[in-house]
């Protein structure tokens, strides 16, 4: 038979080749394997390190161990796979120890034996692998939300009543959220960055839409952009169970997505998955991820989450899309005038080749705006010529997707400057466009923050916070949101909830000028001169714009140094270091001069009315009460947008006899009326209602809430100056009070090394 396993020819004829001769060896291979145990090593083998792979993610997060510890494990564990293989073909274990198998005659192994005791020790592992994945799935771990009073949403009456998925567990809720980390740019050349942020975002904004899942913002999220710090505390710090994160590899038109789903406080992966595409089949991928998390975190959320569908990701000219992604980026990331300027260029290019894409459409309204005059922009554009541009740009957007939260929100911001430039009515028009936006995507902070924004100017001082609270829980490190909460809260005199706030910005942006620059803010509220003043020269490198200055100079004008405004007063401050000296003819004259001060109404009664006021130009306040204002409502509304008071307006206008005097009056005492329990501890409220008590004769009321506002950090260098004092009588409570503030002045001046101020002058 030997000779027939050798296939030959022979006078054309084949010959069979006999089955038993190539299958015998294979028989007899398989044979050896089974009798040396190894199919019984390589199960156990797999089976135990799963197991252990398990136990180091597991101590990886409980140990706070480096995030490549459980990498190492596994890539040990493979490689000692082949060897165990090895050693158990090698090698038998006998009654006198561990030999090599060739040296063991076979009628002396007791390999059979051993192999049973393999099979045991295999049932084992396996009872113990289903008992670990049985319990992952029905006990899934849950972690403790960290909780800060700036983080803590809205409850009960103060956040509108119950929400319609009310019923849904606390421990559910906390289950059904998460957040996009941003995803790593893995392309050759390192330049996609923006490509994968844009992914990752598309991704969030599609999560967003399902009601029942709680999604964290961008700015938090992105917050850890090429930050390696563990999960768990990411998690901590974000308050999500849910973590997605993942990679993009972009190549000529080909992508490569990978997304990992992760349970934030033991880093077990719950899903992963790769996407090969084209480019022009990017918005598919998202809506394909999206879909597959939504699967995963079925167990998690409320039923009627479960029920609805993700919607498509709003398809768009994928060079477009491209261009929007860079644009944003450099806005966003930058937020420079040369930024914002190549944004202009790049969202021009977007439109072009696609001139119905919503997105860009409003982001280039929103990029005119910016580039303008207006409060909080980095150009200089004036906003009679840039009103027309954000105009035509949000009305485009609307046109193009009136169903586009981003379009509603650049209509909304169009509105929004229309009234800080013409009429401060036209702010109801920006809250309905910011509703409706919210409305299509209720995870959207930035339009989020103008709803409550506006809100707060129009005087729906409560429903604003409640909003910004909302906000911040999802999203704790967008800069307008938190600055727009610091400011209203530590205007109330909360200042605990609002320094709860800026701990956890800082937590999550340290870099961030703005968020350092807001430290200044709340020092200053608090009447810790000196520390603001320290604070805020450690930042004196830093580029925001002039907001760093014109904080410190409101700062220095509590102080009463005159030498430094004389010398650094930065735009909208000529004139104060004049009254200061007591020169009120130089300081009419500057504030005449200067038309910033009359751009706005509200910025009129912040600093053009008082300046006049107490220069002793009754009839300059008069006027301009009679052509700007023209009513007590309309003089009300723009002080209600304005950090100031209505003191000189009404002291003016009372000084001339005017008609509109009582109705001034009664419409203010009518909004302190209602804001008084939120600002009860305002040291500028107390100081206000002391001023309107004072016009109204009750001098024993308005001693009284002086030394309130004092008490609550109310520092006024024109206070202790008896030519601006007009509306109080002289007496020695008078006296004593101006002493007092002086005092107070003088002890932050002490601590900077400052000359005692001994007098008026």
């Amino acid at each position: 038979m030997r000779r027939m396993r050798r296939l030959r020819r022979s006078g054309g004829a084949w010959y069979c080749v006999s089955r038993q001769g190539t299958q015998a060896p294979m028989n007899k291979l398989f044979a050896e394997l089974r009798r040396r145990n190894i199919f019984r090593v390589a199960g156990l083998y797999a089976v135990v390190s799963w197991l252990i792979a398990q136990a180091a993610g597991v101590l990886e997060n409980a140990l706070a161990m480096p995030r490549w510890f459980d990498t190492v494990i596994v890539s040990a564990l493979l490689l000692g796979f082949p060897i165990a293989l090895v050693l158990a073909w090698a090698f038998e274990l006998t009654p006198d120890g561990v030999k090599l198998t060739a040296n063991v005659p076979e009628d002396a192994s007791i390999a059979p034996k051993t192999g049973r005791r393999l099979d045991a020790f295999l049932v084992g592992a396996l009872a113990l692998l289903i008992v670990v994945i049985v319990g992952d799935r029905l006990i899934p771990d849950r972690p403790a939300p960290v909780e800060t009073a700036a983080a803590r949403p809205p409850q009960g009456e103060e956040a509108g009543g119950p929400h319609p998925e009310a019923a849904v567990s606390k421990d559910a809720a906390a289950d059904s959220s998460i957040a996009v980390l941003p995803f790593a740019d893995m392309s050759a050349a390192k330049d996609q960055e923006y490509f994968a942020d844009g992914i990752s975002e598309e991704l969030l904004n599609v999560l967003a839409q399902v009601r029942g899942l709680q999604v964290a913002g961008r700015t938090s999220s992105f917050a850890f952009k090429n930050d390696n710090r563990d999960l768990r505390e990411i998690g901590q710090l974000l308050n999500v169970s849910h973590i997605l994160e993942g990679s993009v590899r972009k190549a000529g038109d080909k992508v490569r997505i990978t997304a990992q789903l992760v349970k934030a406080n033991d880093g077990f992966h719950l899903w992963s998955a790769t996407y090969d595409r084209q480019l022009t089949d990017i918005f598919a991928v998202q809506d394909e991820i999206a879909g597959a998390i939504l699967d995963e975190m079925t167990p998690f959320l409320p039923a009627s989450a479960v029920a609805a569908s993700v919607a498509p990701a709003k398809r768009a000219d994928i060079g477009a899309y491209d261009l929007f992604l860079l644009a944003r980026e450099k806005m966003t990331q930058d937020g420079s005038r040369a930024a914002y300027e190549q944004s202009v260029m790049l969202l021009d290019d977007a439109i072009a080749q696609d001139p119905d894409y919503a997105p860009a459409l409003a982001w280039r309204s929103y990029a005119e705006s910016m580039l303008s005059e207006a409060d909080g922009g980095v150009g200089t554009k004036p906003m009679a010529e840039a009103l027309p541009v954000i105009k035509e740009y949000a009305d485009r957007a609307l046109a193009a997707d009136p169903k586009s939260a981003e379009a509603l929100f650049a209509v909304g911001s169009y509105w929004g400057q229309r009234g800080f430039a013409d009429d401060l009515a036209y702010f109801d028009q920006a809250i309905q466009y910011l509703r409706q936006a919210v409305a299509v995507r209720p995870n959207f902070p930035q339009a989020q923050n103008d709803l409550a924004y506006f809100l707060d100017q129009t005087g729906a001082n409560s429903e604003a916070i409640a909003i910004l609270s909302a906000v911040l829980a999802h999203d704790p490190g967008l800069r307008d949101a938190n600055v727009t909460y610091i400011y209203g809260q530590s205007a109330r005199g909360n200042h605990d909830e609002a320094e709860a706030a800026l701990t956890r910005w800082l937590a999550l942006r340290p870099d961030s000028a703005d968020a350092k620059g807001m430290r200044v803010v709340l020092l200053n509220r608090r009447a810790r001169l000196a520390d603001a003043i320290r604070a805020g020269e450690a930042l004196k490198d830093v580029a925001d714009g002039g907001r760093l200055q014109r904080q410190l100079a409101w700062v220095r004008l509590r102080l009463h140094d005159k030498e430094w405004l004389d010398a650094n007063a930065p735009t909208g401050f000529a004139g104060l270091s004049a009254l200061l000296a007591g020169d009120r003819e130089r300081a009419a004259r500057l504030a005449e001069a200067d038309p910033y001060l009359r751009a706005t109404t509200y910025r009129a009664l912040q600093s053009y009315v008082p300046r006049q006021y107490a220069a002793g130009k009754i009839d300059a306040v008069v006027a301009y009460y009679e052509q700007a204002l023209k009513t007590p409502a309309a003089a009300v509304e723009a002080w209600n947008s304005c950090d100031c008071s209505l003191t000189s307006l009404a002291a003016a206008l009372k000084a001339a006899g005017h008609n509109d005097y009582p109705e001034l009056m009664r419409l203010w005492k009518e909004r302190g009326d209602k804001d008084r329990a939120a600002y009860a501890n305002s040291g500028e409220f107390n100081q206000a209602e002391a001023d309107r008590a004072a016009l109204e004769g009750d001098f024993a009321l308005a001693k009284k809430l002086y030394a309130r506002a004092m008490d609550l950090g109310w520092r006024n260098s024109f206070f202790i100056h008896d030519e601006y004092v007009t509306i109080l009588p002289q007496d020695a409570d008078i006296d004593a009070l101006q002493a007092r503030m002086r005092g107070l002045i003088n002890e932050e001046r002490e601590k900077l090394g400052m000359g005692l101020i001994k007098n008026a002058r």
